[in-house]
């Protein structure tokens, strides 16, 4: 899984103290323990044979609705949908293949309604697109496997009570559009730096997710501890939250290391909408 840095900032200073030091959740949220493999169980990779039985099931009926296409068996032409997507829907149904069809029927609606894919290929300029990484900076990629869940820091050191406020009814109509429309797509959310009012920002967002995504929502303090590195490899963690990266916040991305660097264009990610290729190793324009 991939791991995305957020930054959020605003103009007027954090009124009170953080909450509690040293790593360990606010009060306000159920504890969980932190484990390592349990994140991968349902993933491609690790199915159970009655979860490998869900996905062909599934598969069979998203056939049957015309909304999928198996692959070729000369190999000549690919599924209309890799299994890494498919198994996110099985996911958010606990793996009940006719709940997940319904999901599955709904998502593909609103991807038509609103053109979704041909949005995202040329619904923007390029100026349009790379602007908007300041306000919602987003890096997911392998050049291994497909990504099927990040995990996301939210640094709030410098947020306001206002501009939360402000946002709120932004972050709600956000969180309603991803659960319904890309599901499991959240690995982690940490909130690191998290100021005294952030209970009361709590109690206004809870009621969008459900249970189990409440779970994978950890707030810290100024000093997250070990929690972060049982998350995120020390090598990819910044410095500032307790890894070995040496990297900083700027609108330019993230430092990419050498494999990554291998498939781009010059060394370097190009601007705008861009896809990664599984089949031909390679970064292209969608």
């Amino acid at each position: 899984m991939a791991s995305n840095i957020h930054k959020k900032s605003a103009s007027a200073p954090v009124s009170g103290t953080a909450t509690p030091k040293g790593g360990k959740a606010d009060s306000v949220f159920d504890p969980i323990e932190i484990e390592t493999e349990p994140h991968f169980v349902g993933h491609l990779g690790h199915l159970t044979e009655s979860q490998l039985e869900a996905l062909k099931d599934f598969k069979d009926q998203l056939a049957k609705e015309g909304l999928y296409t198996p692959a070729s068996e000369d190999g000549s032409t690919d599924a209309s949908h890799d299994d890494t997507t498919l198994l996110r829907f099985l996911r958010a149904r606990s793996f009940q293949p006719e709940a997940a069809v319904k999901q599955f029927q709904s998502a593909a609606a609103w991807r038509q309604k609103h053109d979704v894919d041909n949005l995202y290929a040329s619904g923007f300029t390029v100026e349009e697109f790379e602007d908007s990484k300041r306000f919602y900076p987003r890096w997911t990629g392998s050049p291994v496997t497909p990504v099927s869940a990040s995990t996301s820091i939210i640094d709030m050191g410098d947020a306001s009570f206002s501009s939360m406020f402000r946002l709120r009814n932004h972050f709600q109509e956000a969180s309603k559009l991803a659960t319904a429309n890309y599901p499991e797509t959240l690995g982690t959310i940490v909130v690191v730096n998290s100021p005294s009012f952030f209970p009361t920002i709590w109690s206004w967002i809870k009621g969008w997710f459900d249970e189990g995504t409440r779970h994978k929502i950890h707030v810290l303090g100024k000093e997250p501890g070990s929690t972060l590195l049982n998350l995120v490899d020390a090598a990819n963690l910044p410095k500032i939250y307790g890894g070995e990266l040496d990297w900083t916040f700027t609108s330019d991305g993230p430092n990419l290391d050498d494999e990554i660097k291998a498939v781009l264009p010059g060394g370097e990610m190009p601007k705008g909408p861009a896809v990664f290729n599984l089949k031909t190793g390679t970064v292209e324009k969608p």
